[in-house]
């Protein structure tokens, strides 16, 4: 889960303890992580229940919509909703990070998540091949987007891709009125990091995750 706190109520111990349930919360048969800024009291309830920081540091990425152009065309490539292509875009999330066992079931969870909107979770085709995938999550007009994931396909890394479906993704929250758009990834994932700002965005901080272990 990722959260932020509006300035000046980072320390409120009952924002604290109700952000702390809703981490609380999250599936026990799997690690979990919650991105915390250090000062919030969510953070450190949570730090006495076990959880601990994630030791790889990762990077929060951002651009304000208002002054973002696209910094690509679409040219040589098609856009298709992940809801008509799941197939392709469980196959392209698989082959895009190491790993990964993402499957169709998982797919289907999260499309039934309440906040999910199928316009914004795309495949991108090019060259006739499915070669890159971004899902974006909507937080409401005039509120900050969140892209995750974002991912490239291995065998075809390098050809602007993940550029090309960062923009179009980009462009689909910004017609729905979002004013800005947030990416968090590894600091060690170059480059993801390479990739979203060439599409326009830029760093703005670094920060640890705090991990709770499966308790399956």
């Amino acid at each position: 889960g990722r959260f932020n706190v509006r300035p000046g109520h980072e320390r409120d111990p009952v924002l604290g303890e109700h952000v702390a349930q809703v981490c609380r919360e999250l599936p026990a048969d799997a690690e979990v992580y919650a991105d915390l800024r250090p000062e919030t009291a969510t953070r450190r309830i949570l730090a006495g229940e076990g959880w601990t920081l994630d030791p790889d540091p990762w990077v929060a990425l951002h651009v304000d919509l208002d002054r973002w152009r696209p910094t690509v065309d679409l040219d040589r490539c098609a856009i298709v909703e992940a809801a008509d292509a799941v197939a392709d875009r469980v196959a392209v999330q698989r082959a895009g990070f190491e790993g990964s066992t993402f499957t169709e079931e998982a797919w289907a969870r999260m499309a039934a998540a309440p906040d999910y909107r199928r316009d914004l979770d795309l495949v991108l085709v090019g060259d006739g091949v499915p070669t890159a995938i971004a899902t974006g999550w909507w937080a409401g007009e005039g509120a900050t987007a969140i892209l995750e994931p974002v991912a490239s396909h291995r065998d075809h890394r390098g050809r602007g891709w993940g550029v090309r479906v960062v923009t179009a993704l980009i462009t689909r929250l910004r017609d729905r009125g979002a004013s800005g758009v947030t990416v968090c990834t590894p600091l060690d994932y170059v480059g993801a990091i390479a990739t979203y700002r060439a599409a326009g965005l830029h760093e703005v901080e670094h920060f640890q995750s705090s991990v709770r272990q499966s308790t399956a």
